[in-house]
């Protein structure tokens, strides 16, 4: 049997009516008469109710960017894909055989020696 957390969560409200010289006084008059529990809500002043589940686990999954070399291209090789998940990266990758998953160290040394080489 599992266990849950369910949270219940209730909702009073009450409607005073108060003369005040203004807006902010009445404010500050119906604040005072509630810490001073002059005015008091109680189950008669119920005006929402709700059941919430809040031990439940966002099961989405976190994306994942992957560094992708294109073995065909001349320039431009590198390029960091964005996947919905990081099972999807292999797939990806096994299906296109002209690309190549890298790691980040593999592809700074890489694209130092493509620099140099360019700029030579």
């Amino acid at each position: 049997m599992k266990t849950y957390t369910i949270e219940v969560r209730e909702l009073l409200a009450k409607v005073v009516k108060i003369k005040a010289e203004s807006e902010d006084a009445a404010l500050s008059s119906v604040q005072d008469m509630y810490n001073n529990s002059v005015l008091v809500l109680d189950y008669n002043d119920l005006a929402d109710l709700s059941f919430v589940n809040i031990g439940k686990k966002d099961k989405k999954p976190k994306p994942c960017f992957a560094i992708i070399e294109n073995t065909r291209a001349s320039v431009n090789r590198y390029k960091i894909v964005k996947f919905d998940s990081c099972a999807e990266v292999d797939s990806y990758v096994d299906s296109n055989p002209h690309l190549q998953l890298e790691t980040t160290e593999t592809t700074l040394v890489k694209a130092q020696k493509y620099m140099k080489e360019y700029l030579s």
